[in-house]
């Protein structure tokens, strides 16, 4: 938040852009990828580097697979070890 505020820092915090749901952090969290529409995994699933590496970052959603289902694309929801992907475009 000091960050964000503009405010001086000690150090840099390092963060994750791409991507937080390892198969690990599945695995440790118990959210898998299909589960985390449930907010409470989702939550858990988001922030599970945090807690278990403490690296700085946390993020929901999980990929931009959102964007392309309320456009009306079909999207396979993934498996422990695979993110969602798009797989059908309504055009």
């Amino acid at each position: 938040m000091s960050a964000l505020s503009g405010d001086l820092l000690g150090e840099v915090p390092a963060t994750c852009v791409t991507q937080v749901g390892t198969v690990e952090a599945v695995g440790a969290v118990s959210a898998s990828w299909s589960e985390a529409l449930d907010p409470e995994k989702m939550a858990r699933l988001g922030t599970s580097l945090y807690k278990l590496t403490g690296l700085e970052t946390t993020r929901i959603p999980f990929c931009l697979t959102v964007q392309a289902e309320a456009l009306g694309c079909k999207v396979e929801l993934g498996k422990i070890d695979r993110t969602s992907a798009v797989v059908g475009a309504p055009l």
